[in-house]
């Protein structure tokens, strides 16, 4: 997938290479079993170059896509780093729901990051 993203970069299989520090060869032929593998073409070969095909371009955004999602994810969870992560339980009449819990929680959370809070409310009998 990363001589495929390369490729669609550069939009020549030579640039790609040189890029890549390998034969041209191989990159040709990862591209050709990557468009077999899945049974879509993913280059237009022109005389000006290769040019993404619908399926190229699809497949080139959901990798973008699942960079940046796990580039996000490792950011979130480094962030946890030395953080304990706890959760707290609340129980509340509804009339306090409103406006004090509410609140309640936004302080606690600007204190607390990565705080859990599990909240029942109802009419307990008390």
């Amino acid at each position: 997938m990363h001589y495929f993203e390369v490729v669609a970069r550069t939009q020549s299989i030579r640039a790609a290479a040189e890029t890549l520090h390998i034969a041209p060869s191989a990159v040709s032929r990862a591209i050709q079993q990557l468009e077999e593998e899945i049974e879509v073409p993913l280059f237009n070969r022109t005389s000006r170059g290769l040019q993404l095909t619908v399926g190229g371009e699809t497949i080139l955004a959901s990798m973008q896509q699942w960079k940046r999602e796990t580039q996000q994810l490792a950011d979130n969870v480094r962030s946890l780093k030395g953080t304990r992560l706890e959760t707290i339980r609340i129980a509340a009449v509804e009339v306090a729901t409103y406006e004090l819990v509410p609140q309640a929680i936004a302080s606690v959370r600007e204190r607390v990051p990565g705080l859990s809070i599990s909240l029942l409310v109802g009419d307990f009998g008390l």
